[in-house]
């Protein structure tokens, strides 16, 4: 019988943020199985967020937009990985709004970043189809 696979949140206390959040990315995008794990999508998204929230309050914009950018990003390649189950997909891409909706207040408030906003809009509602 083989050990079962660790995964993040066997290990969250005892791994820093930035590298739970970096196994749980590493596990939503090469995700192959039939059952969805909402567990690893939410505590993904609350790290990813406590990170950005984190460099907000320390008037770093562009780290908090790194941080919401690389959220939205993993969430938006495991919601278009053809090898995981159209649940997974669906599951990972409802997700997605959350990154989203944060990332389209950032460049709205910005008119440098009006080109950002367009390409984020279209590439999200790209996904819509791809179900």
């Amino acid at each position: 019988m083989l050990p079962s696979p660790v995964v993040a949140s066997d290990l969250s206390f005892s791994l820093p943020v930035e590298q739970r959040l970096t196994l749980l990315e590493q596990q939503i995008t090469a995700y192959e199985q039939d059952q969805p794990r909402a567990d690893w999508l939410n505590e993904y998204l609350d790290l990813g967020l406590e990170l950005a929230s984190q460099a907000g309050e320390r008037c770093l914009q562009a780290l908090q937009t790194s941080w919401i950018r690389r959220i939205y990003r993993t969430l938006l390649l495991a919601s278009l990985n053809t090898h995981a189950s159209g649940q997974w997909r669906s599951l990972c891409s409802d997700y997605l709004y959350q990154p989203y909706f944060v990332l389209q207040q950032i460049y709205k408030s910005s008119p440098a970043q009006h080109a950002r906003l367009c390409h984020l809009h279209h590439e999200f509602h790209a996904t819509d189809g791809c179900h």
